[in-house]
């Protein structure tokens, strides 16, 4: 998870260019004027998304990690 990243919107270029790996999904929250923004990235084939809930001020990710692990990811921003 990426805090701050003060960009009104990210793009899979942009992504590509924190993640290594080949396998990626994303999901960001853009920034307010030039504060805040955030992103949350992830391997599919590591964590698979089943449902997902964001505002200006958190994202929450719900998903399976390693195949049988249920589990809730939170990025909040204070």
């Amino acid at each position: 998870m990426l805090q701050e990243t003060k960009k009104s919107e990210v793009d899979d270029r942009f992504v590509r260019s924190l993640w290594p790996n080949e396998s990626m999904e994303f999901m960001w929250v853009d920034a307010e004027d030039c504060a805040g923004g955030f992103v949350c990235i992830w391997n599919p084939d590591v964590f698979a998304l089943k449902d997902c809930c964001s505002s200006r001020r958190f994202i929450l990710l719900a998903g399976i990690f390693h195949s049988s692990i249920d589990c809730v990811i939170g990025n909040i921003r204070s």
